[in-house]
């Protein structure tokens, strides 16, 4: 049967009850430090105060809920897909020559709502082009696949080796502010050599069939999520009566009451408040002290005790906020003192 200890310690900020206190502390800790020597040393190694929190508190919600981060993985995956099938066909392209433009201006600092800015202008012109009005983008008119002319128009632009006139050119295509946000697009083009190692070992082919398979379990989703709406309304309809509607009521005033009673009590709750955030500090600083007693549980307990000087007086804090939080509460909570 495992042994059990229980340290009853009496803190009083003297030198004396230190050292009364460290005695015990090393007698006891002698006994058991072996034991959990290394364990406790990995997991004192791994603590940082105040850090963690955040991972341990997604960590938890998917604990407790597994699916919470599945089904929005879905739906972000689902929605991506279907972001990129209207992009494409609202640039004019296929999907996987969208895919190809998007991810070589992306590895050349050029985001995606530029890009799409840029396509957008392109196309106006080439439909203006069509319907016989000369402009910068006359040569085209004859053209359907938007990303092809992308390509060779970025390409002839890059050609142009007047900085001037090869800005004048962009301009007129694309606008004066997207010369700037299409920066190397502008100067250099498509490199040939980029490109290939931008799509090595990339199936493209496959790419464009996932974006369409995903596209229609996005728009399978959007039915069945329409059906069960519609369902949940009808549900909704039978089981919120006007009772419930009265209880809510009741509810409501009860809360606007509490807070008005809240309000009235403004500078107490504003003073607490003050005084937890100081505790938090103190308290702060006392694990910080601590931290070389704990340590010392690695190799036993040797005879610095940093830190325990402050245990009374945080205790002391502690009481005497917690008495002001109980004397204050009922008034809080809407009674009369």
């Amino acid at each position: 049967m495992a042994e059990s200890y229980i340290i009853t310690i009496k803190f009083t900020p003297t030198s004396q009850s230190l050292k009364e206190t460290e005695k015990k502390l090393t007698s006891t800790f002698d006994r058991v430090v072996n034991r959990f020597k290394n364990g406790f040393g990995k997991a004192w190694k791994g603590l940082k105060i105040g850090a963690g929190i955040s991972a341990m508190g997604t960590a938890l919600a998917a604990l407790l809920n597994p699916l919470a981060q599945l089904n929005e993985r879905i739906n972000a995956t689902l929605d991506k897909a279907g972001n990129i099938k209207d992009r494409a066909q609202g640039a004019g392209t296929d999907i996987k020559s969208y895919l190809a433009l998007q991810g070589y201006a992306a590895s050349k600092g050029i985001n995606e709502e530029t890009l799409l800015q840029a396509l957008s202008r392109m196309q106006v012109l080439v439909g203006e082009a069509k319907a016989g009005n000369e402009n910068a983008l006359s040569n085209y008119a004859g053209e359907t696949d938007m990303a092809r002319v992308f390509y060779n128009v970025m390409n002839n632009i890059a050609k142009v080796q007047d900085p001037a006139q090869r800005a004048k050119l962009a301009s007129d295509v694309f606008g004066q502010r997207a010369v700037a946000q299409l920066g190397p697009l502008v100067t250099e083009g498509f490199v040939a050599e980029d490109f290939k190692k931008l799509l090595q070992g990339v199936d493209l082919n496959k790419a464009q069939a996932a974006v369409l398979g995903l596209g229609a379990k996005g728009d399978q989703q959007a039915v069945l999520q329409f059906k069960r709406d519609v369902d949940d309304l009808i549900q909704k309809n039978k089981v919120i009566t006007p009772e419930t509607i009265k209880m809510q009521d009741v509810n409501a005033r009860a809360t606007n009451k509490l807070e008005n009673n809240q309000i009235k009590s403004y500078a107490d709750i504003a003073s607490i408040d003050a005084r937890l955030k100081d505790l938090q500090s103190k308290l702060y600083d006392f694990l910080l002290k601590m931290e070389p007693i704990l340590s010392l549980l690695q190799t036993g307990l040797e005879t610095s005790l940093k830190g325990l000087g402050m245990i009374p007086q945080f205790i002391e804090d502690t009481k005497y906020l917690f008495n002001r939080l109980i004397s204050r509460l009922p008034k809080w909570l809407g009674g009369g003192r």
